[in-house]
């Protein structure tokens, strides 16, 4: 096993123990957490106590199978029946193991009954990324997430203040685990679903490298049956060295919306991953 992923299954394995633990707010996990100190307005931080009582999720899927891809979100999302099915009470039994065991089961995608509502919206993503690879696999993807807590949105001010020391933070325990994940998968890059990524990853030291629109020339822009004008999809690819190494990201976003791109744009989509794989 390599250092980076022991590294990611050790802090993972810690900060769910001590979340389970009656003592959370006392523990060094809690107090030196770089994102539950991250609050820039009043009630819009990751402190309120319907976030904290949901399981926390740095990632899901394992990291040294080639898996299908690598996704790399912001943080797991929050909705008002997420306590029925992450809620402490619901999950210490499936955590008796260590929740790096049970991460890497891919519970998300593999099992209907842990969380009915996310499977379904996991399965989507899931078959956008086979159209992706070109055919049904049995891969699945690993799953990054940049702030391990739910919550219902992040503001601006969280994309746009990173310190130092969460940005040395997010290298170590998310940057370098989701390129050593995409070094095995089937893309061989990392993708995010959403326009907020192209912040994110400059305000990350990435260079973005090339962009595709609607207006970017590319030929055969899908059409909306509905204005008959371009569809608003759009891509860009960032990459930057850390450890003498090129980690390659893709950002795909829809205009309002963090859905995936329609089958319109698969061709399109083929093309961008031949321009990433050889620059």
């Amino acid at each position: 096993m390599s250092t980076i992923v022991e590294n990611l299954y050790k802090r993972s394995d810690k900060l769910i123990k001590d979340w389970m633990s009656n003592d959370f707010p006392n523990t060094d996990t809690y107090k030196n957490d770089p994102f539950l100190t991250v609050q820039k307005k009043p009630n819009d931080g990751l402190l309120k106590p319907e976030y904290i009582d949901l399981m926390p999720e740095p990632f899901f899927g394992n990291p040294e199978d080639e898996n299908l891809a690598v996704i790399l979100n912001l943080n797991p999302g929050y909705g008002p029946n997420n306590k029925d099915y992450i809620g402490k009470n619901k999950v210490k039994d499936r955590l008796n193991q260590g929740y790096s065991i049970f991460a890497k089961t891919n519970p998300y995608l593999t099992d209907d009954e842990f969380h009915p509502d996310a499977y379904d919206w996991w399965q989507k993503r899931l078959c956008w990324l086979q159209d992706l690879e070109g055919h049904k696999s049995d891969k699945l993807p690993f799953v990054m997430e940049l702030c391990p807590w739910h919550s219902h949105k992040w503001g601006d001010a969280r994309i746009n203040h990173f310190s130092q020391e969460q940005k040395d933070y997010i290298e170590k325990n998310v940057l370098l685990p989701a390129a050593y994940g995409a070094k095995r998968s089937k893309l061989g890059f990392i993708i995010s679903i959403g326009k907020v990524y192209t912040k994110l990853y400059e305000n990350l030291d990435f260079e973005c490298q090339k962009e595709w629109g609607p207006n970017s020339g590319t030929n055969e822009w899908p059409i909306s049956s509905k204005t008959r004008k371009p569809k608003q999809v759009y891509f860009a690819y960032y990459n930057r060295m850390i450890d003498g190494e090129t980690i390659k990201v893709l950002s795909v976003w829809l205009r309002g919306s963090n859905k995936t791109p329609c089958k319109d744009f698969l061709g399109i989509e083929k093309d961008i991953i031949e321009y990433i794989k050889t620059h």
